[in-house]
């Protein structure tokens, strides 16, 4: 897996470091790797395609407060959003 933009066919997924999110990005990583695989007998177009998981540490993984007094929506997934606008990743996954 691997680090720049769609360009070069490398692809950033940003993923919180949970058990749970790595295993659910790496599957997102693997059927995109799949969908990208060129076939038998077609033009390599999206050979090569790579994806790097890069985990992204989130307010709510740093804090231990009970996630009912936490206040808010997003503490597992702002920062990641934060990192897609920023440029930090291609795309990220959340828990689905």
């Amino acid at each position: 897996m691997t680090t720049t933009g769609t360009d070069s066919g490398r692809i950033r997924l940003g993923t919180r470091g949970s058990r749970l999110a790595l295993t659910q990005s790496g599957q997102v990583a693997e059927a995109l790797m799949a969908a990208g695989a060129p076939s038998e007998g077609s033009d390599a177009r999206r050979d090569g395609l790579d994806i790097d998981l890069v985990t992204v540490r989130t307010d709510g993984d740093g804090d231990r407060t009970p996630l009912r007094q936490l206040g808010g929506v997003g503490v597992f997934a702002a920062r990641l959003r934060h990192a897609l606008l920023d440029g930090e990743v291609d795309l990220v996954v959340h828990s689905f």
